[in-house]
């Protein structure tokens, strides 16, 4: 599996929720799917999501690996620390690397998906994993065709 083959995609968190509905999107529209987790060896669902490279994610915590609005500077939910402070983290690490790999062709991106009904969200969330992941998806088949010099990065509130 190589960029040169097409449009490449690395998601973490992988094997449920937002990234297993990530991959499939993903999957479906071309792309080659390098997926983390944190059990390769109990990912059966995920590697039935298409083309993909399975890898192991070494975490205990799987939380800090997706953004959300918690990580905002500006908006106080009252929320855990660690865990805005790990969003936070995430917001800097990602300018840090699009500036970076910018020059390299990569785009890196940080999104809110929204509240989805997964295992996180819980039942009472009003978007299901497909409303959330076909909106990221067309987000990451856009910046895959635009030149990295014409991006420009914002943060919403």
């Amino acid at each position: 599996m190589t960029a040169e083959s097409g449009p490449l995609a690395v998601i973490t968190g992988a094997n449920r929720g937002l990234g297993l509905g990530l991959t499939r999107q993903l999957t479906a529209r071309g792309y080659a799917v390098v997926a983390g987790c944190r059990s390769p060896e109990n990912a059966d669902e995920l590697r039935r999501a298409g083309p993909i490279a399975v890898v192991g994610v070494d975490t205990a915590d799987a939380d800090p690996i997706m953004s959300s609005r918690l990580g905002s500077m500006t908006v106080n939910f009252g929320h855990d620390l660690g865990y805005n402070t790990s969003k936070a983290a995430l917001n800097v690490a990602t300018v840090v690397l699009a500036k970076e790999l910018g020059e390299r062709g990569v785009v890196c991106v940080t999104v809110h998906p929204g509240w989805v009904r997964t295992d996180m969200g819980g039942p009472a969330a009003p978007l299901s994993v497909d409303e959330s992941t076909g909106p990221l998806a067309e987000l990451a088949c856009a910046s895959a065709h635009v030149r990295v010099d014409q991006l420009t990065c914002e943060f919403f509130v």
